[in-house]
């Protein structure tokens, strides 16, 4: 299950670079036989725009929704509260402290 999430991964990645845009969120769905639908996030204080980072948060969330011996009838992924890449970007940088004393004078 984890290298099938890897593959949708990279898909969701490939479409969020197209439209230039990074989520903050990644959401896991499992469906059960018995129709039982689980959700798994995490959430990020910077945005994710790379399948590398998406693929180190997949284990855990797998393992939080899907216990070891069952099975799954559909398996989904997702990114969610996105923005721009720029906008992601410049929201991750560390703000310099003097920035508004420099700029009263």
């Amino acid at each position: 299950m984890l290298a099938t999430l890897q593959e949708m991964a990279a898909q969701v990645v490939a479409r969020l670079q197209v439209l230039a845009l990074a989520g903050y969120t990644v959401n896991i769905k499992a469906r059960f036989p018995d129709f039982t639908t689980v959700t798994r996030a995490h959430t990020a204080t910077e945005g994710i725009g790379n399948t590398d980072a998406i693929a180190e948060l997949l284990p855990e969330l797998l393992d939080r929704a899907v216990p070891k011996s069952a099975s799954v009838r559909l398996l989904g992924i997702t990114e969610s509260s996105l923005a721009p890449v720029q906008a992601a970007s410049q929201e991750a940088h560390q703000m310099n402290l003097l920035d508004e004393i420099l700029s009263l004078r």
